[in-house]
């Protein structure tokens, strides 16, 4: 017998004039350890993320505890991927932390719904 899983990964990217970044969140419970942190990577590159991976780990925790605060949920994170050539400025993963957390929830709801899944703006 085989197992078969599927991940889903929500992602974001967001570009501003001094920064530019793809936020991938995996959702589902968080491990007791903390989220999965994935590095994106072609084969046999080197692995050398330009910002600092613990402040950009800090930045998604707290943009989807915002959204949580907002929603009055507790949706958790499994997972976050990571692309080492991204540039995030202060502040822009946090905000597409919850922009995609916010999209989650709605994109949950309608499923169980029957609607499409709205496009993040």
């Amino acid at each position: 017998m085989a197992l078969i899983s599927t991940a889903t990964y929500y992602r974001m990217s967001h570009v501003t004039g001094p920064g530019c970044v793809l936020v991938s969140l995996k959702f589902g419970a968080t491990p007791k350890t903390g989220p999965w942190i994935t590095i994106r990577a072609a084969r046999e590159a080197v692995i050398d993320p330009n910002m600092d991976v613990d402040v950009y780990v800090a930045e998604v925790i707290a943009g989807v505890a915002d959204a949580n605060i907002e929603l009055g949920t507790a949706i958790e994170i499994e997972e976050i991927e990571i692309v080492p050539d991204d540039f995030p400025t202060f502040g822009q993963v946090r905000h597409c932390a919850k922009k995609l957390t916010i999209h989650y929830k709605e994109s949950t709801e309608q499923v169980e719904d029957g609607k499409a899944s709205p496009a993040i703006s």
